[in-house]
């Protein structure tokens, strides 16, 4: 009779203890899928007295200088590059940090080190590859005149104008002068701007100098990114039948399977 209460006790913490973990993982998940990655960049070019020759890309890049950053949930992680200091890309987790760049040198080196040590053998069978890759591309062009290629690709293409539209800049400007050295070219790069003035509207302010070259200008961007959107917009192309009748197409190997 005293052991049944004892088993009921212990098995209510153990629920308890589960029923806490189940809440923390999915507060993680909730945090991973809709706390945003925020991110943004500034630019800037200083040549406030350009010059009667052509671009000089030594002193613009001398006179340049720019950053990337991105943090998420109240900078618990976070990351940085800045040019033209020496090239770093920082991330923090937490009390960790880490140079990512540095990180990706020495992956780098170690894998031209492994494919230095392999020994290079001559290429042989140069006509039986030219005839596999042109049977590929004979595959490939049958697969793409299908009724369910276009299909998919119509819908992989407005998936990917979505996902763009909400993780492109949402703010972002560009001000300063510019001169391309004649009138006639900066005149082009005005009218290309006119044209695409529904677009930067409130973005882009550039004064022109008709008789140098100048870049004098600064601009910077802002935007997010929630992994919620890459998500959805994955179990989407998934889904989508035609989508994936043309991924496993495409996946085979032609040069071993007659096109259908």
């Amino acid at each position: 009779m005293t052991v049944l209460p004892v088993i009921l006790s212990i098995l209510k913490i153990i629920g308890i203890i589960l029923l806490m973990a189940l809440l923390v993982i999915l507060i993680l998940i909730a945090l991973i899928l809709f706390v945003p990655i925020r991110y943004g960049g500034s630019g800037r070019i200083i040549d406030p007295e350009g010059n009667r020759e052509m671009f000089d890309t030594e002193y613009l890049k001398a006179h340049s200088a720019g950053e990337f950053h991105f943090s998420w949930l109240l900078h618990l992680v976070s990351g940085k590059i800045s040019v033209p200091d020496e090239p770093r890309f920082l991330i923090r987790a937490a009390f960790w940090k880490i140079d990512l760049l540095d990180v990706l040198k020495r992956a780098g080196d170690k894998k031209e080190e492994k494919s230095q040590e392999k020994e290079q053998q001559p290429d042989t069978g140069l006509v039986e590859k030219f005839q596999k890759a042109l049977q590929n591309v004979k595959y490939y062009v049958h697969i793409l005149q299908q009724p369910y290629s276009e299909h998919a690709l119509k819908k992989a293409a407005r998936t990917v104008t979505r996902v763009l539209r909400k993780i492109l800049p949402g703010r972002w400007q560009i001000a300063g002068t510019v001169g391309l050295g004649d009138p006639q070219a900066t005149g082009r790069l005005l009218e290309a701007l006119g044209i695409l003035y529904p677009v930067t509207a409130g973005h882009i302010e550039i004064t022109p100098e008709f008789m140098k070259y100048q870049a004098d200008a600064a601009g910077f961007a802002r935007g997010k990114i929630r992994i919620w959107t890459f998500l959805t917009a994955a179990l989407g192309l998934i889904f989508d039948r035609d989508v994936r009748h043309f991924l496993h197409r495409m996946r085979k190997k032609p040069v071993n399977k007659r096109a259908q």
